[in-house]
């Protein structure tokens, strides 16, 4: 499997909201960093994060670009979602995974909300 297919397949599962299929993918001192919000937090955090229990529902997720460079992916792409405290999260993420020994080592997460409130 390609470094490109492992991170397919955890986003698969991650909009299938299936955390056991997710956790097949990451090592188990996996960092993730979603700036603004989690800093590197190993596999069981993942665990807890992966299912995020501030949806409601699964996440819509459309992928809009997919680099694969050597031991790297970057993924560019759209969620939405209910959130549970009655907002729709609608939003811009930009994914960068580091890969080895065919698991996600480390990942870093931008999300960039659509909606903007200009002066």
């Amino acid at each position: 499997m390609t470094n490109l297919e492992i991170v397919q397949k955890l986003n698969t599962a991650f909009a299938e909201g299936c955390i056991e299929k997710m956790r097949q993918f990451v090592a188990n001192d996996v960092h993730w960093n979603v700036v603004g919000a989690i800093t590197s937090i190993a596999k069981e955090a993942f665990n807890k994060a992966g299912g995020n229990k501030h949806f409601i529902g699964l996440p819509r997720i459309s992928i809009k670009k997919e680099i694969e460079k050597e031991n790297y992916v970057a993924i560019e792409g759209e969620i939405k979602c209910s959130q549970s405290d009655g907002r729709m999260l609608d939003a811009f993420f930009f994914d960068i995974y580091r890969i080895e020994e065919g698991k996600i080592k480390a990942m870093q997460s931008f999300i960039i909300h659509k909606k903007y409130e200009w002066d």
